[in-house]
C-alpha cells in the first residue's frame, strides 16, 4: 500500500496549512486529526466544476450489520421551507428514505425526508439502488451544518441495516481494482 495518494486525489484532501481547516472538518463531523482517507471518504472527494465523486462503502458492525454515511444532494433544489426544515434537525433525528416517483432526471432517485415526511433532498445516484435493494434499513442524521455552511455539507445521513449482504455489490460497477 502506497503513503501517497494518487495527484487526482490529493488535492481534494483539505490542505493541512488551510487556516480554516479545523471548521470545515467540524462541519464533516470529522475529528481535526482526520486522514487523507477519512476526508475524501466523507467529502466526497468533490470540486467545483469536476464529475468525480468518491462513495463510501458500507462498513460492517459488530452486531452483523453495516453502516453507511452519505452527504444529502441536491437540497438547494428544494423550497424554501423544505431547506428550512433541515435547521430543525439534530444528531440522531430519524429520516426517511422513499422513491421518489416520476423524477424526470432519475428514475431510480431516492428522497431524504424528515421524519415528518418534508422532503430535504435525495440519496447520492450510486447509491440510489443499493438503498432501494435493501430491507430494513434505518436512516437517522449523522452530523447537520447551519444554513450559512455550503449547501453540498449540510446534512450527512447514517444508513444502518444489512447493507453488505445486498446484490448490489455483486454488479461490476462496484468492484474493486487491483
Amino acid at each position: 500500500m502506497s503513503e501517497f495518494l494518487f495527484p487526482v486525489f490529493a488535492e481534494r484532501v483539505l490542505s493541512p496549512r488551510r487556516p480554516d481547516r479545523t471548521r470545515i472538518l467540524e462541519s464533516m463531523g470529522l475529528p481535526i486529526e482526520a486522514g487523507a482517507f477519512e476526508i475524501l471518504s466523507r467529502n466526497g472527494g468533490r470540486r467545483s466544476a469536476d464529475t468525480i465523486e468518491l462513495i463510501q462503502l458500507p462498513v460492517a458492525m459488530e452486531d452483523g450489520a453495516s453502516r453507511l454515511q452519505f452527504l444529502v444532494h441536491g437540497m438547494r433544489h428544494r423550497s424554501p421551507a423544505e431547506q428550512a426544515a433541515i435547521d430543525t434537525l439534530t444528531t440522531g433525528d430519524e429520516l426517511l428514505l422513499q422513491a421518489d416517483e416520476g423524477n424526470p432526471h432519475d428514475l431510480m432517485a431516492q428522497l431524504v425526508t424528515t421524519g415528518s415526511h418534508t422532503p430535504i433532498g435525495w440519496v447520492p445516484a450510486p447509491l440510489t439502488s443499493l438503498v432501494a435493494g435493501a430491507e430494513g434499513i434505518s436512516a437517522s442524521v449523522a452530523h447537520v451544518n447551519g444554513s450559512d455552511s455550503t449547501p453540498h455539507l449540510r446534512l450527512l445521513v447514517e444508513l444502518r441495516g444489512r447493507l453488505l449482504e445486498a446484490a448490489e455489490f455483486s454488479d461490476p460497477r462496484w468492484q474493486l481494482v487491483s
